[in-house]
């Protein structure tokens, strides 16, 4: 239902086909605390709270304030007619806002099962699975945009092959298998001690196993691929040896066919809500607490008749999938990126991702409805089939930026080979060589990456280092400091926040050691980069340049001393109205008797009357080493 105030509210959101920004003032004045929850509230009332606001009763008192509700309208082409709403709320006393946004479209352009809300917690997997076939079937025969893998160009060492109560571990190699395959992405969750492969028991899981001495999540995905006529799965814990002798070797070689074992398979299964493989994923989770829903509002054209609307939140899809823990983690990035069709066991119901339509979900089974004005960007699903080198590069970037986002257990082992086949599909698709995390053609401006800011993030960033004692860590392994990829932590990596920006430092030459020859997308013994760039020597302090310009460390452990000398180095400029260069910030060390600088740190240089860019740089480029 909806009060009269959302009544109008909406009314007035969906009236024309103009963008445009409308203002609601003391919009909960004398609003009941029973209009503000369910059930019997106000769907749109309860909708609209600041997530700020934790209790009905608090909105109340809060209401009692003068408040505004600022909203913009744009408007979507889906391809039918959807307005995309962004919400502000803003409180006068004590002066507070928080920012929401939304989807709304006509209930007839878009088929929505409203039914799956009202799911039990502990659902039965066999009522989703008709959701799934659907999706596969339809995926495999009418999506031309989506490779097939039926019969897939090649597959992994290992499989699993699945019969009524057991499994076995097989050989493609030797048995000349044409059948497809599913892949499982899932949480290892911390200290792990579920059954594994390992040199011990290889020949007894030749033989074959029961799935009771599985854990409970592995159980569940089996009976899902089995019912989707899946007859064999990749699951890393028990298809590279984890243990004994032979077992870093196996990981290493496996982990350089990643790439191939991901995207041959044809379906991916998601375990998204199970913290580690011993928890359910059906146990104890309701759907989304903010899954779309209706509203009907007076005909825009004849008030005796009412139109039905749907609203569609992004919360629904991070709170029902994006934001449960196997979306935190780095590992499940390319898993997810690099398969052809994904789905995920959400909470409470099945989510579908493939190229030709992503977002779907039992509730949503035709997807696409996704929110283009939230802050929090929907990641594309797949690399895309393009030479376009300007969307190659936005897609890298994008997808870097959520992978410094998520979370690795063992950062100073696993930086480079969590995202190493995303790296080889990329370095494909640019034509492009890899250089420690980089595209030689993107050097210098992608080194204008910087650590997020303390607001913005969890946790700060910080350089990787190898824990002392961890032998089981490559000695020789070493990540240049200008590489994003030296950090754990999310960070900013738009090279380019402004079209008009100018490059205002070269790229000389490299040099690259792997640490393994034959996989140049892992991890590097040493890595140095050669540029040329305006420079600036100063003394550090812990206040800012003079003038309107910042300057942000790397990690907090690694400032320099409190007057010590360091080096600007500029490598864009940003001839705005409000002009500005971005560059960054190094620290001199003697190596062989030759000068080498490592990188410290990010700076934004923005002139005032008193110093300008060539009163502040040096007028000739220095050529430096960076390490």
């Amino acid at each position: 239902m909806l009060c009269q105030k959302c009544t109008a509210l909406v009314q007035t959101l969906v009236k024309d086909d103009r963008e445009t920004t409308i203002k609601f003032v003391n919009h909960y004045a004398d609003t009941p605390a029973e209009n503000l929850q369910r059930p019997g509230g106000c769907d749109m009332c309860i909708f609209l709270l600041p997530s700020t606001i934790k209790t009905p009763k608090e909105m109340v008192k809060y209401a009692k304030k003068d408040h505004e509700l600022i909203i913009t309208r744009t408007i979507e082409r889906l391809p039918h007619l959807c307005y995309s709403i962004k919400v502000v709320f803003v409180l006068s006393d004590p002066v507070t806002w928080s920012s929401s946004s939304f989807m709304i479209m006509p209930s007839s352009t878009i088929p929505i099962d409203f039914s799956i809300r009202d799911r039990p917690s502990d659902f039965d997997l066999e009522s989703a699975i008709p959701a799934a076939r659907h999706w596969i079937h339809g995926c495999l025969r009418g999506h031309e945009k989506c490779p097939k893998n039926t019969r897939p160009q090649s597959y992994p060492t290992r499989l699993l092959e699945l019969h009524d109560s057991s499994m076995r571990l097989v050989l493609p190699a030797e048995m000349n298998l044409s059948d497809p395959y599913a892949a499982l992405s899932y949480c290892w969750g911390e200290n792990p001690s579920f059954l594994c492969l390992s040199a011990s028991n290889f020949h007894e899981f030749q033989k074959g196993k029961p799935y009771s001495i599985l854990p409970v999540a592995f159980q569940e995905a089996i009976r899902l691929i089995k019912k989707l006529g899946i007859h064999y799965i990749w699951i890393d814990a028990l298809c590279i040896i984890q243990a004994g002798p032979g077992s870093k070797e196996d990981w290493q070689s496996e982990c350089v066919n990643m790439q191939q074992v991901y995207s041959n398979c044809e379906v991916n299964l998601s375990l998204s809500t199970a913290s580690c493989p011993d928890e359910s994923c059906l146990d104890g989770r309701r759907p989304s607490k903010t899954p779309p829903f209706e509203i009907q509002i007076p005909s825009r054209n004849d008030s005796n008749r009412h139109e039905t609307w749907t609203i569609v939140s992004p919360k629904y899809y991070e709170e029902a999938l994006y934001d449960q823990p196997l979306g935190t983690r780095a590992w499940a990035l390319q898993e997810r990126l690099l398969s052809p069709r994904v789905v995920s066991l959400g909470r409470g119901e099945l989510f579908w991702d493939c190229i030709q339509m992503p977002n779907a979900s039992e509730t949503l089974p035709c997807g696409g409805i996704v929110n283009t004005t939230d802050e929090r960007q929907f990641l594309e699903k797949s690399i895309p089939d393009t030479s376009d080198r300007e969307k190659l590069e936005s897609v890298w970037w994008n997808i870097v930026k959520e992978y410094t986002e998520r979370k690795l257990t063992f950062p100073h082992k696993d930086k480079f080979m969590a995202f190493s086949a995303v790296a080889a599909q990329m370095a494909h698709a640019m034509d492009d060589v890899y250089i420690a995390g980089h595209f030689w053609k993107t050097i210098p401006y992608s080194l204008n990456w910087q650590a997020g800011h303390e607001d913005e993030v969890e946790t700060t960033p910080q350089r990787i280092v190898v824990p002392a004692g961890d032998d089981g860590c490559e000695k020789d392994s070493h990540t240049p400091s200008w590489s994003w990829a030296s950090m754990n932590g999310a960070l900013i990596v738009n090279p380019f926040s402004a079209p008009e920006s100018e490059i205002v430092a070269e790229a000389e030459s490299y040099e690259l050691s792997l640490l393994e020859e034959n996989h140049p997308y892992g991890p590097v013994s040493y890595a140095n980069l050669k540029i040329t760039a305006f420079c600036a020597e100063i003394e550090w302090r812990k206040t800012q340049l003079k003038g309107r310009s910042v300057l942000r460390g790397d990690d907090p452990n690694e400032m320099p001393d409190e007057g010590a000398g360091v080096l600007l180095a500029a490598l864009i400029h940003f001839p705005t109205k409000e002009e500005y260069w971005d560059g960054i910030i190094l620290r001199e060390r003697e190596r062989n008797g030759h000068k080498q600088y490592t990188r410290i740190g990010h700076f934004t240089f923005q002139p005032d009357e008193e110093h300008s860019f060539a009163s502040f740089f040096e007028s000739e480029k220095r050529t430096l080493t960076l390490v």
